[in-house]
């Protein structure tokens, strides 16, 4: 075994480091940032040049919230 767990105790910091708030916060909107544009930049990546992935898509999406119903019927408490 390469990692053993005790083995990287030395090079971590001893305490528990915690993010100010004005961090946490910038930390989420770089993040929100960044998954905008991934997502933009994934979406314009595709191309559609026939209606057969959009309507597999469609069906795809509806057979997906057909068997959620029921699924979390009988899955949930009354």
């Amino acid at each position: 075994m390469l990692l053993r767990p005790g083995g990287l105790q030395h090079y971590l910091p001893a305490r528990h480091v915690e993010l100010t708030a004005t961090e946490q916060d910038f930390s989420s909107k770089i993040v929100f940032l960044l998954r905008t544009f991934l997502f933009v930049h994934v979406g314009m990546s595709f191309v559609l040049d026939n209606g057969y992935p959009i309507a597999l898509g469609v069906s795809m999406t509806v057979l997906l919230f057909l068997v959620r119903i029921p699924m979390v019927l009988t899955t949930t408490d009354k």
